[in-house]
């Protein structure tokens, strides 16, 4: 409970008085103002000071809890500022409280401490308001002009109390002068916004700014004009009325803030929806086109065996020849069929992945990609055969699709992809692809080292063209014994070795490829190696096959 001063320490509140310069004292007491009126204005003024001090610290509290939850800068600066307006309104609780007589203790500093943290909440304040307008994305002349007012604040804030006692005479001096600079200096700065900028929350900006500076341009007549005829402006002290201005502008704050918190999640539930909108229309997509390949390779194979049945009478060597010729084409595109689902399933399964993560922006980036692949392996699966130039960039792509799903555990380099004769070279779609899968997923991801690095070395002569593809992980022998224990198990070499096969039945030694198990001096595996020859001379004609 608030209590009124006993006559001694009366008489020593007018003792400390006495000590003030004179001007000081016309401040704190206005002309013709009785003593005790005085002590009462004071017991008046604490009581909504106390007022004022628990609902700043107990928006403080919230405003900490909201920066330990979301580390934003916007709730670190507000939080700053309202310690720093606690401190204000505690220094100002002049009767006995919790804190003790006026007199007494850390609070005897107040003269030094009340200009320092009245401008340092200032400073935090412009930065809080940058960060709630969003000012650096829509006028960055606006934000750096702010920043510097700010900076100007903060350093006269510090040079004021280090500097204190060379200026306590004239410290009514540097009080207006700041304030002949501040006051126009951010009327000009709101004027600005309010023209200027555009934001879902500048109305409860304004507003709270206004209020605030109105408070403090009326606490600054009231501690500065002790003699206006009106009575009952000086019943509170200017501490109260800039803690009224304070207390609207907060409130206008919260507002803004809650607003804000409201429009991030709406953006971010609208981001969710766009992304699974967009994966559901991916995976209708790809079902239909699996049914419309399979509907070609029903019709293709009808085709065959009516073209077998025709021709089965007229010249029985070169009928079989032909129809040896068409089923491995046949053949060769249902294989090829079966790999491109296998590449889509993993890749809507790291879609999957960032979207149950909440990662959406990583979701968004690797959807980019992932439409890019999917439009490539579809022109492709389109060709019998397509050039080396294309199948690289195919498997850069895959590369990156794979490296970011896997959230980059391995890294890769692609030498040769400058060579002139790279689209001379024909090869049949997303031949090298279960390579590269296998290096990733049974060498990289199973090697418990650090780099883990995939190669592939193009080097092209008259005779024929040379694809070596190495990773550094933990070899064949290894890679089985953890297969083993494992349901699923890899048909990508498998499918490839028929393709290699039933492309070569139609050209003799086309393609031929082998797998190497390196090792270090010391015998330990060292990862594998795949080396793919195809012969220039025939390369050509696959283009008509």
């Amino acid at each position: 409970m608030l209590r009124h001063y006993n006559p001694i320490i009366l008489k020593n509140k007018v003792n400390s008085l006495d000590t003030l310069n004179s001007q000081t004292l016309t401040r704190n007491v206005p002309n013709d103002m009785r003593l005790q009126d005085f002590v009462e204005s004071y017991n008046i003024s604490n009581a909504m000071g106390l007022l004022f001090c628990g609902a700043v610290s107990v928006l403080a509290i919230f405003i900490l809890l909201f920066l330990v939850k979301n580390r934003e800068k916007i709730y670190l600066y507000y939080a700053l500022f309202l310690l720093f307006i606690l401190f204000y309104g505690i220094i100002h609780v002049e009767s006995a409280t919790l804190f003790g007589e006026p007199s007494s203790g850390f609070f005897n500093l107040s003269r030094r401490f009340i200009e320092p943290v009245t401008i340092l909440s200032f400073g935090f304040y412009i930065f809080f308001s940058l960060k709630l307008m969003e000012i650096k994305k829509k006028s960055r002349k606006l934000y750096t002009l702010l920043t510097i007012f700010a900076y100007s604040n903060i350093t006269y804030a510090i040079l004021y109390y280090l500097a204190f006692q060379y200026i306590i005479h004239f410290e009514y001096l540097v009080f207006l002068t700041a304030r002949g600079i501040i006051f126009p200096t951010s009327m000009f700065f709101i004027i600005w916004v309010q023209l200027k900028i555009k934001s879902p929350v500048k109305v409860y900006f304004i507003l709270g700014s206004v209020a605030y500076f109105i408070g403090a341009f009326v606490a600054t007549i009231r501690y500065t004009v002790p003699d206006l005829p009106f009575a009952g402006f000086y019943k509170l002290t200017a501490a109260v009325y800039f803690e009224m201005g304070i207390m609207v502008e907060i409130l206008c704050f919260a507002l803004a803030l809650g607003h804000r918190v409201y429009l991030l999640h709406n953006e971010k539930e609208e981001a969710s929806n766009q992304l699974i909108h967009q994966l559901s229309i991916n995976e209708q997509m790809m079902q239909k086109i699996n049914e419309q390949l399979e509907k070609e390779v029903e019709e293709r194979t009808k085709e065959i065996i009516t073209t077998q049945s025709r021709l089965r009478e007229n010249e029985k060597r070169r009928l079989m020849a032909e129809f040896e010729k068409d089923l491995a084409r046949s053949e060769t595109l249902a294989r090829s069929l079966q790999i491109n689902p296998h590449f889509i399933f993993n890749s809507l399964n790291g879609i999957k992945y960032y979207i149950q993560s909440e990662q959406n922006e990583e979701a968004s980036q690797y959807l980019v990609i992932f439409s890019k692949f999917i439009r490539m392996v579809l022109d492709s699966s389109k060709k019998r055969t397509i050039n080396l130039a294309e199948e690289m960039e195919i498997m850069k792509i895959y590369l990156n699709l794979e490296r970011k799903r896997f959230d980059n555990a391995f890294t890769f380099e692609i030498y040769g992809l400058d060579h002139p004769s790279l689209n001379e070279i024909d090869l049949p779609p997303l031949l090298l692809q279960p390579f590269v899968e296998n290096a990733i997923w049974h060498g990289l991801l199973n090697s418990e080292q650090e780099n883990k690095a995939i190669t592939i070395n193009i080097d092209i002569n008259i005779h024929n063209a040379s694809i070596v593809i190495e990773d550094n992980g933990v070899g064949r022998q290894e890679s089985k014994k953890l297969s083993a224990k494992k349901l699923y198990k890899s048909m990508g070499i498998s499918l490839t070795k028929e393709r290699i096969k039933l492309y070569n039945l139609a050209f003799e030694n086309l393609l031929s490829f082998k797998i190497i198990d390196k090792t270090d001096d010391a015998g330990v595996p060292a990862g594998t190696r795949v080396e793919l020859d195809i012969k220039r001379h025939v390369a050509k004609s696959l283009t008509n096959y």
